[in-house]
């Protein structure tokens, strides 16, 4: 397509090397940064595979998930948890403002069944029952 490069390069607005090394050290000392990258840089490849091994151990120790290949991908499985009561601080909520503060059967992540209040619905509801 005609000017895609254009709107897509990722460099097109960035320094020159010469301009970006003459103003390098000044932007690096305001943004509290070292000029050369290599240290913070290893210090966060050493974190993020430290967290990817710890986040991998756990998956490995933890009974309620499994991978599984289906086809030539690995799904990653887990086990359902069992269903908890609702607290009572809930139940009174629910009472105070007159419905449910999840809707029954609603999905509480949002992703399906009935929709859920907006947020700021939500928050004018239990500050207006406050009130009462």
């Amino acid at each position: 397509m005609p000017g895609l490069r254009k709107w897509g390069d990722r460099n097109a607005r960035l320094l020159g090397d010469a301009v970006w090394e003459a103003a390098r050290t000044r932007v690096c000392e305001e943004l509290d940064l070292a000029p050369k990258p290599d240290k913070i840089l290893a210090e966060w490849t050493d974190g993020l595979d430290k967290a990817h091994r710890e986040f991998a151990d756990g998956l490995a120790a933890n009974p309620a998930v499994r991978i599984e290949q289906q086809g030539s991908r690995d799904r990653t499985i887990l086990t359902g948890l069992d269903r908890l009561d609702e607290p009572a601080s809930l139940v009174e909520l629910d009472n105070r403002i007159g419905a449910p503060a999840i809707p029954a059967g609603a999905d509480p992540s949002g992703r399906g069944g009935p929709r859920l209040r907006t947020p700021n619905e939500m928050i004018f509801k239990v500050v207006g029952s406050l009130r009462d």
